[in-house]
């Protein structure tokens, strides 16, 4: 702004703009340590020469939100810790497979009934905004394999005879007819 020697101008109002920072006002030195004006105040022009308001700013403080990623193994045990990781960033899901009696882990998936993002160990997962996200065990049910083995089929007729002959010893009977 321009004006007669040592007369009175209107500051501007105008609030400039800079990425990652607030404008805070106007000072008469660079670093702040001048006399602070704010728009529409007064300010008066020097006798001679120029003088300058410089733009004062803080820097806008951006707060980490953690985010949390959990693993819901699903009737199994075993499962990795939870990860957490600050809004949009990525985390690796863990190699740790979990067990289930009589189920094979087939991996982790973003929905329970597995109709989500599929995901294995190694893979990397992009954290939400904010919240939580879960990955579910998927398991696939295996045939049972405990130490009972099946009666083979020709045995049965002679475990059928065994027994037949215990009964008949237990009531007395020594022979049949």
């Amino acid at each position: 702004q321009t004006g007669n020697a040592a007369s009175n101008v209107t500051v501007s109002s105008t609030v400039p703009t800079r990425t990652g920072y607030t404008f805070t006002g106007w000072d008469t030195a660079a670093n702040g340590s001048g006399t602070d004006y704010a728009g529409n105040d007064t300010y008066t022009l020097p006798n001679s020469g120029t003088d300058t308001l410089y733009a004062q700013w803080t820097p806008v403080v951006i707060t980490a939100t953690p985010v949390t990623l959990t693993y819901d193994p699903q009737g199994g045990s075993g499962e990795p810790g939870d990860q957490t990781g600050n809004a949009a960033s990525t985390v690796t899901v863990p190699t740790t497979v979990p067990t289930r009696r009589v189920y094979r882990f087939t991996g982790w998936n973003t929905a329970a009934d597995g109709s989500g993002m599929d995901c294995v160990g190694g893979d990397t997962v992009i954290l939400p905004n904010s919240g939580t996200i879960t990955l579910y065990a998927q398991w696939t049910p295996v045939a049972a394999t405990g130490a009972e083995s099946p009666i083979p089929v020709p045995v049965l007729p002679a475990l059928l005879l065994l027994l037949t002959s215990l009964l008949l010893a237990a009531l007395g009977i020594k022979r049949l007819l």
